[in-house]
């Protein structure tokens, strides 16, 4: 009797972080018991080196399911994110595989829905999922990451611009396993990016993403860190969306997404990094910021007109305009009568 595959494999890398990773292992497995989904669904755990007692909550939590598909793997040392996160992507059997950050929390009926959907749409097997954040618990409502239909967007230059920056977000994409298994990604370790170079390749080969407008999981807020923000999103992205048009994507959507990350993600961020000094533990080097983006968006007016004024602006003449900016806006919604 051949054995079966699970259609999919929860991939979740992870590093001195046991206790949002029990966090995150017990809702998942609330949802297999809940859907009975033991052999569709697997799990799987690259613990990357860690100090803390990662391993003994990881044994314990073994032996309490010892019904479920369930994989683990010890890196000899800290291999960095990108390491971690290719070792688990290997490691997975399952048809798709799913990233997951160790502090993501699956949403009431995630798997019930992604199941449903990877058994019923073969024809576009690459999977957009919606995200939220939260600051304490989990089943805070707050508005969604993506602009989500239930829908198939059709095309690869289409797909790259409804994701545009999120194409990023390491728990955004499910993806066919045989779409990266033949390949090595090995040299994009240490771009902060690997999963993104394998999303760019299976949305290729697919030819578009099937988008999900129900949010399926919750993500910490303010939980990021750990790198040079400006390399990372300004440098780093550019470099990827180089990839995408190697690869095959048109030069107009990579200028499109490069525009629209310029004025609804590095703006935004820096106007918070700029009233409040810090976002999560992210602390930026605007020097660094504005000899990067100047490189990059040199041809956009915005960044000349905008950008680049708010970079060179002192932060104590930025962060009082955000205190009354908040204060007006708290004012306005105290008296409106809308929900």
């Amino acid at each position: 009797m051949v054995e079966q595959s699970p259609i999919i494999s929860l991939c979740i890398p992870t590093y001195n972080r046991s206790r949002l990773l029990k966090e995150a292992l017990d809702a998942i497995v609330f949802q297999i018991e809940d859907g009975k989904f033991w052999d569709v669904v697997e799990i799987v755990i690259c613990d990357n080196a860690s100090t803390d007692d990662t391993q003994a909550v990881l044994s314990a939590f073994l032996n309490e399911h010892p019904d479920l598909i369930f994989t683990t793997h010890l890196q000899d040392s800290n291999l960095g994110p990108d390491g971690n996160i290719y070792t688990a992507l290997r490691k997975a059997k399952g048809r798709w595989a799913w990233v997951l950050s160790d502090d993501d929390i699956l949403l009431p009926g995630s798997l019930k829905s992604l199941i449903q959907m990877l058994t019923e749409f073969k024809d576009t097997p690459v999977v957009c999922v919606n995200a939220r954040s939260f600051e304490v618990t989990p089943d805070e409502v707050t508005p969604s990451f993506l602009n989500n239909s239930n829908e198939s967007i059709i095309g690869h230059d289409s797909a790259l611009i409804h994701l545009g920056t999120m194409l990023t977000f390491l728990s955004i994409l499910v993806v066919p396993t045989k779409s990266y298994a033949q390949t090595d990604y090995s040299r994009f370790v240490g771009t902060q990016f690997l999963h993104a170079h394998i999303f760019i390749d299976a949305i290729k080969e697919a030819g578009g993403i099937r988008t999900v407008s129900q949010p399926l999981i919750a993500v910490r807020a303010n939980n990021t860190g750990g790198y040079v923000f400006y390399q990372t999103f300004g440098t780093d992205f550019a470099s990827l969306l180089e990839y995408a048009r190697q690869q095959g994507y048109t030069g107009a959507a990579v200028a499109t997404v490069m525009r629209s990350h310029l004025r609804n993600f590095l703006f935004p961020f820096t106007c918070s990094f700029k009233a409040h000094g810090t976002v999560g533990r992210l602390r930026p080097d605007f020097a660094d910021g504005r000899r990067r983006l100047q490189r990059l968006y040199a041809g956009d007016p915005f960044f000349w007109a905008v950008v680049l004024p708010l970079l060179m602006t002192p932060s104590r003449f930025v962060a009082p305009l955000a205190r009354v900016r908040r204060t007006i806006r708290g004012n306005n919604n105290s008296g409106s009568k809308s929900p």
